[in-house]
């Protein structure tokens, strides 16, 4: 029981750290230490570093850059697209 009780202290914290997944497309929101030429750009996440760090790669530019967490925002995904598609059948079979 005793190592169950540690691994779940570990646990939590590490989900706030990583919250993004390799090769997942991510927009550069910035921070006060982030470059401006950065700020606003879109780059798709190549490697997880330590205490939720993350190197980038700016896709245009092709530049890599390490970044925390904190600075970075998930791109959304077009899945209500999608989920419109699939309703319209049903509004059809009235």
């Amino acid at each position: 029981m005793e190592n169950g009780d540690a691994s779940a202290e570990n646990g939590p914290h590490r989900g706030v750290q990583y919250p993004f997944t390799v090769n997942e497309k991510v927009v550069i929101k910035g921070n006060r230490r982030t470059p401006d030429k950065f700020v606003g750009k879109e780059a798709v996440i190549t490697s997880q570093c330590l205490n939720g760090w993350y190197l980038l790669k700016i896709i245009g530019s092709g530049e890599n850059v390490r970044l925390q967490y904190r600075s970075l925002r998930k791109i959304p995904t077009s899945k209500p697209a999608e989920e419109r598609c699939q309703s319209q059948p049903a509004q059809n079979s009235g």
